[in-house]
């Protein structure tokens, strides 16, 4: 899976995030979410720092998840 690529996508990117275009990111995040049909794969990774961003990103998605129920 792609977790393996974890390391690899930080320093391809050089941990610049992909939401605030800041350096020092500690984790990848799938820009397509699993769950809305991105693809588990270091193509669909970018680096993303785990606060604030990662968590209001998945709180973005959650909230759209929630809507697309509704």
């Amino acid at each position: 899976a792609a977790a393996e690529a974890v390391p690899n996508v930080l320093e391809k990117h050089d941990t610049i995030c992909h939401v605030c275009s800041n350096p020092g990111s500690d984790e990848a995040d799938h820009v397509i979410p699993l769950a809305e049909g991105g693809a588990d794969t270091a193509a669909n990774m970018r680096p993303i720092h785990s606060e604030p961003c990662h968590r209001e990103k998945t709180a973005g998605e959650a909230e759209r998840a929630r809507r697309t129920r509704e």
